[in-house]
């Protein structure tokens, strides 16, 4: 946009060279399917469609207290497992396939799913935890396996944690896709109907389901009982003790207990002033969530996001990070950081207007690279426009080079500048956000932001 300065002119940070990698771009096009691109499920809606199919409709539940604070103790361990075992395989593997969507905690040998609570594993998994059970069998149908492996790691009151594995084998991995593409369908035609009746019950229904605490569903524990085609096939667990006793030794090194971040996101330390009102008097979201089903137009954003996750499994999956870093993790794209943005430009980015137009651009994947030692990061941009299926999807590579320490000062200042804002309640100390953000802004009567000319977007 015209006028509008680029982060070096604001911070002193230099520009990073931007180029625009058409090769990539067109791999990706060959991923999309033709005509809309529909949205996915993911493999946790399918353990519990009744449950899925409420929160598509009527939005997320409220969530209690003391569960909340078992979610973020269990959040800090995975933290800590990524920290722990950094050459066990790649870690938070985001795939998808058939329409349905996965992010796997670990790929190592096999795919892994990640456990954690305060209660030791049950003897009996297809008895007291057929879901556990059903979510690796669905990795296994999406990555064409037949065996695949839970790690649970149990919180002790003291002393370093217990950690329990074991191999699920599955005797007949066609009836493992067959049941995951039945189950995928039966939930997007029920959130079509709005009729869940023909859903299973939710296993959940007497074990503290949220929607029915809440009085947002209207099951009644009559439903047709789950099915049971997974559990028939699964094998035996199997004991990994070896695994078990390197995780233990593992994570005996570091501490699972560590406070999260201050900063969420790393969009928090770009728009700092926005992330400070967002923490300290959040507002509740409007309006219901879209279902996946509603594609009365392309879903941009899902079509570009199953572009990328369509590949090779691994292609897209969690850096490894260095140092202080938000909370939110780093998304690698074959081993570099992206970020993904749609756009109602009437016209594609040229790779000369990138930084004037989209500075924020240049200033996360910056902050990105410093978290993850990396000099080089992309832009995915999906346009909503876009009248040829051709200019759709386009790639622009961020390379920062030596440059990079730059960067990393400016991350560490905004993150100290954030933080003294967060203590001191004095919001009026962190960079106001730009002009375009202001007349959508729901904070914009007390922020401050607008008193000021700003055309950066």
């Amino acid at each position: 946009m015209p006028g509008a300065p680029p982060p070096g002119e604001r911070s002193g940070l230099p520009a990073p060279t931007i180029r625009e990698d058409a090769e990539l771009a067109r791999e990706l096009l060959e991923r999309l399917p033709p005509g809309p691109w529909a949205r996915a499920v993911s493999v946790t809606d399918l353990l519990e469609p009744r449950r899925a199919y409420w929160r598509h409709l009527g939005g997320p539940a409220p969530v209690a207290p003391e569960r909340r604070a078992r979610m973020e103790a269990g959040r800090a361990i995975h933290r800590g497992i990524n920290i722990a075992l950094p050459h066990e395989g790649a870690f938070e593997v985001r795939l998808r396939r058939r329409g349905v969507s996965a992010r796997i905690d670990l790929l190592a040998e096999v795919p892994v799913e990640i456990k954690t609570g305060e209660d030791p594993l049950p003897g009996d998994l297809k008895v007291e935890r057929p879901e556990y059970v059903e979510q690796v069998g669905f990795y296994c149908a999406l990555l064409d396996r037949d065996e695949a492996r839970l790690v649970h790691v149990q919180r002790l009151a003291q002393g370093a944690p217990k950690v329990r594995a074991y191999d699920l084998g599955f005797r007949d991995p066609g009836a493992l896709g067959s049941e995951l593409e039945q189950r995928a369908t039966s939930l997007r035609e029920a959130i079509a109907l709005r009729e869940p009746s023909r859903l299973p019950r939710c296993r959940w229904f007497s074990r503290g389901c949220e929607y029915r605490a809440a009085g947002q569903c209207d099951c009644q524990g009559t439903e047709p009982p789950p099915s049971d085609v997974l559990l028939a096939g699964a094998k035996d667990a199997r004991p990994r003790e070896d695994v078990a006793e390197r995780w233990a030794s593992a994570l005996e090194r570091i501490d699972l207990g560590a406070p999260s971040p201050s900063v969420r996101r790393y969009r928090d330390l770009v728009y700092p002033r926005r992330a400070y009102f967002d923490a300290v008097s959040p507002l509740e979201a409007s309006g219901p969530p879209v279902a996946v089903t509603d594609s009365s137009v392309s879903d941009v954003w899902d079509g570009a996001v199953g572009a990328l996750e369509g590949g090779p499994a691994g292609e897209v999956h969690r850096l490894r990070e260095f140092g202080w870093t938000p909370e939110e993790e780093v998304a690698g794209w074959r081993g570099e950081p992206y970020v993904l943005r749609t756009s109602r430009a009437w016209s594609r980015t040229r790779p000369e207007e990138a930084l004037a137009r989209f500075p924020q651009y240049a200033l996360e994947l910056g902050f990105r690279c410093v978290a993850t030692a990396t000099r080089r990061g992309r832009a995915l941009l999906a346009y909503e426009r876009a009248e040829e299926p051709r200019d759709r999807l386009q790639v622009l590579e961020y390379s920062f080079g030596a440059d990079i320490a730059g960067y990393a000062e400016e991350l560490a200042q905004r993150r100290r500048g954030y933080e003294t804002a967060l203590e001191r309640r004095t919001p009026g100390s962190l960079p106001a956000c730009p002009a375009w953000m202001f007349p959508s802004c729901p904070y914009r009567e007390g922020c401050g932001c607008g008193e000021t000319d700003r055309s950066q977007r």
